[in-house]
Protein backbone atom coordinates (compact mmCIF):
# COMPACT_ATOMS: atom_id res chain seq x y z
CA UNK A 1 0.00 0.00 0.00
CA UNK A 2 2.80 2.22 1.02
CA UNK A 3 4.27 1.45 -2.87
CA UNK A 4 0.96 2.85 -3.96
CA UNK A 5 0.79 6.13 -2.06
CA UNK A 6 4.46 6.63 -2.98
CA UNK A 7 3.43 6.24 -7.07
CA UNK A 8 0.35 8.57 -6.70
CA UNK A 9 2.31 11.04 -4.47
CA UNK A 10 5.44 10.70 -8.16
CA UNK A 11 2.46 10.61 -10.08
CA UNK A 12 0.73 14.24 -9.02
CA UNK A 13 4.24 15.76 -8.64
CA UNK A 14 4.83 14.47 -12.48
CA UNK A 15 1.73 16.13 -13.42
CA UNK A 16 2.01 19.53 -10.88
CA UNK A 17 5.78 19.65 -12.81
CA UNK A 18 3.79 19.38 -16.41
CA UNK A 19 1.32 21.93 -14.88
CA UNK A 20 4.10 24.90 -14.28
CA UNK A 21 6.06 24.05 -17.60
CA UNK A 22 2.58 24.56 -19.38
CA UNK A 23 1.29 27.22 -17.44
CA UNK A 24 5.16 28.93 -17.92
CA UNK A 25 4.65 28.40 -21.56
CA UNK A 26 1.52 30.31 -22.29
CA UNK A 27 2.77 33.22 -20.27
CA UNK A 28 5.60 33.46 -21.78
CA UNK A 29 4.05 33.71 -25.19
CA UNK A 30 1.00 35.60 -23.80
CA UNK A 31 3.38 38.30 -22.58
CA UNK A 32 4.70 39.34 -26.10
CA UNK A 33 1.07 39.37 -27.82
CA UNK A 34 0.54 42.43 -24.85
CA UNK A 35 3.15 43.69 -26.53
CA UNK A 36 1.99 43.96 -29.67
CA UNK A 37 -1.45 44.43 -28.32
CA UNK A 38 0.19 47.57 -26.84
CA UNK A 39 1.76 48.38 -30.28
CA UNK A 40 -1.96 48.18 -31.86
CA UNK A 41 -3.53 50.26 -29.28
CA UNK A 42 -1.09 52.97 -29.69
CA UNK A 43 -1.01 52.66 -33.54
CA UNK A 44 -4.98 53.10 -33.30
CA UNK A 45 -4.84 56.04 -31.34
CA UNK A 46 -2.36 57.42 -34.30
CA UNK A 47 -4.73 56.68 -36.80
CA UNK A 48 -8.04 57.91 -34.73
CA UNK A 49 -6.27 61.43 -34.63
CA UNK A 50 -5.49 61.31 -38.39
CA UNK A 51 -9.04 60.69 -38.83
CA UNK A 52 -10.56 63.77 -36.24
CA UNK A 53 -7.48 65.68 -38.33
CA UNK A 54 -9.46 64.67 -41.58
CA UNK A 55 -12.90 64.94 -40.46
CA UNK A 56 -12.07 68.70 -39.42
CA UNK A 57 -10.42 69.28 -42.67
CA UNK A 58 -13.72 67.75 -44.62
CA UNK A 59 -15.97 69.86 -42.62
CA UNK A 60 -13.39 73.21 -43.35
CA UNK A 61 -13.86 72.38 -47.23
CA UNK A 62 -17.13 71.46 -47.16
CA UNK A 63 -18.07 75.19 -46.20
CA UNK A 64 -15.37 76.39 -48.63
CA UNK A 65 -17.03 74.63 -51.44
CA UNK A 66 -20.75 75.61 -50.22
CA UNK A 67 -19.37 79.59 -50.13
CA UNK A 68 -17.68 79.18 -53.33
CA UNK A 69 -20.81 77.40 -55.24
CA UNK A 70 -23.07 80.48 -53.65
CA UNK A 71 -20.66 83.00 -55.37
CA UNK A 72 -20.21 80.58 -58.90
CA UNK A 73 -22.29 81.51 -61.75
CA UNK A 74 -24.56 78.98 -62.92
CA UNK A 75 -23.16 76.29 -64.53
CA UNK A 76 -21.85 76.07 -68.77
CA UNK A 77 -21.16 79.97 -67.98
CA UNK A 78 -18.63 81.35 -70.10
CA UNK A 79 -17.38 84.95 -69.59
CA UNK A 80 -17.67 86.10 -72.74
CA UNK A 81 -20.81 84.41 -75.53
CA UNK A 82 -19.47 81.82 -77.56
CA UNK A 83 -19.63 84.25 -80.70
CA UNK A 84 -17.35 86.83 -79.19
CA UNK A 85 -14.73 84.07 -78.15
CA UNK A 86 -12.14 82.74 -81.20
CA UNK A 87 -13.51 79.01 -81.93
CA UNK A 88 -12.24 75.66 -80.58
CA UNK A 89 -10.89 73.17 -82.73
CA UNK A 90 -13.45 70.57 -81.79
CA UNK A 91 -11.67 67.93 -84.10
CA UNK A 92 -9.59 67.75 -81.22
CA UNK A 93 -12.03 65.54 -79.22
CA UNK A 94 -11.99 62.32 -80.37
CA UNK A 95 -15.23 60.96 -82.54
CA UNK A 96 -15.52 64.78 -83.95
CA UNK A 97 -14.74 64.97 -87.19
CA UNK A 98 -14.91 68.14 -89.94
CA UNK A 99 -18.45 66.77 -90.75
CA UNK A 100 -19.48 66.80 -86.97
CA UNK A 101 -17.94 69.62 -86.72
CA UNK A 102 -19.66 71.52 -89.02
CA UNK A 103 -23.49 70.52 -87.39
CA UNK A 104 -21.87 71.55 -84.12
CA UNK A 105 -21.30 74.89 -85.34
CA UNK A 106 -24.18 75.56 -87.03
CA UNK A 107 -26.04 74.59 -83.92
CA UNK A 108 -23.75 77.37 -82.18
CA UNK A 109 -21.58 75.03 -80.28
CA UNK A 110 -18.24 76.22 -80.71
CA UNK A 111 -16.14 76.26 -77.68
CA UNK A 112 -15.09 73.41 -75.85
CA UNK A 113 -16.26 75.44 -72.49
CA UNK A 114 -19.87 74.62 -74.16
CA UNK A 115 -19.58 70.74 -74.60
CA UNK A 116 -18.05 70.42 -70.70
CA UNK A 117 -21.04 72.24 -69.73
CA UNK A 118 -23.83 69.79 -71.37
CA UNK A 119 -25.85 68.22 -69.40
CA UNK A 120 -27.23 64.49 -69.69
CA UNK A 121 -30.10 66.18 -71.35
CA UNK A 122 -28.06 68.04 -73.60
CA UNK A 123 -26.26 64.98 -74.53
CA UNK A 124 -29.86 63.54 -75.10
CA UNK A 125 -30.40 66.17 -78.13
CA UNK A 126 -27.08 66.41 -79.67
CA UNK A 127 -27.55 62.48 -79.76
CA UNK A 128 -31.13 63.41 -81.74
CA UNK A 129 -29.56 66.14 -83.49
CA UNK A 130 -26.61 64.23 -85.08
CA UNK A 131 -28.53 60.96 -85.27
CA UNK A 132 -26.13 59.22 -83.11
CA UNK A 133 -27.28 55.99 -81.23
CA UNK A 134 -24.21 56.47 -78.11
CA UNK A 135 -21.16 57.72 -79.63
CA UNK A 136 -21.00 61.20 -77.78
CA UNK A 137 -20.98 59.08 -74.15
CA UNK A 138 -18.81 56.36 -75.70
CA UNK A 139 -16.18 58.66 -76.56
CA UNK A 140 -16.58 60.43 -73.99
CA UNK A 141 -16.66 64.06 -75.59
CA UNK A 142 -18.15 66.24 -72.75
CA UNK A 143 -15.04 64.30 -70.52
CA UNK A 144 -12.58 65.27 -73.05
CA UNK A 145 -14.12 69.16 -73.64
CA UNK A 146 -13.33 69.55 -69.64
CA UNK A 147 -9.49 68.48 -70.08
CA UNK A 148 -9.29 70.76 -73.05
CA UNK A 149 -11.51 73.45 -72.05
CA UNK A 150 -8.79 73.65 -68.57
CA UNK A 151 -5.63 73.76 -71.55
CA UNK A 152 -5.20 70.01 -70.74
CA UNK A 153 -4.57 67.72 -73.25
CA UNK A 154 -5.62 64.06 -73.92
CA UNK A 155 -4.10 61.16 -76.46
CA UNK A 156 -5.64 61.81 -78.72
CA UNK A 157 -5.90 65.98 -79.28
CA UNK A 158 -2.02 65.48 -78.35
CA UNK A 159 -1.56 63.17 -81.61
CA UNK A 160 -4.10 65.68 -83.46
CA UNK A 161 -1.71 68.48 -82.70
CA UNK A 162 1.23 66.64 -83.81
CA UNK A 163 -0.35 65.28 -87.03
CA UNK A 164 -1.32 68.88 -87.99
CA UNK A 165 1.92 70.39 -86.98
CA UNK A 166 3.34 67.52 -89.59
CA UNK A 167 0.80 68.65 -92.91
Amino acid sequence: MTYLIVEIAILLLIAFLIGLLIGWWFNRKGSGEGEQDHALQSRIAVLEGELDECKANRLQLRSQVQELQSSAPAAGFVAASPEELPPDDLKRISGIGPVIEGKLNAAGVTRFEQIAAWTQADVDDFRERLNFRDRIEREFWVDQAKMLARGEETDFSRRYDEQDNES
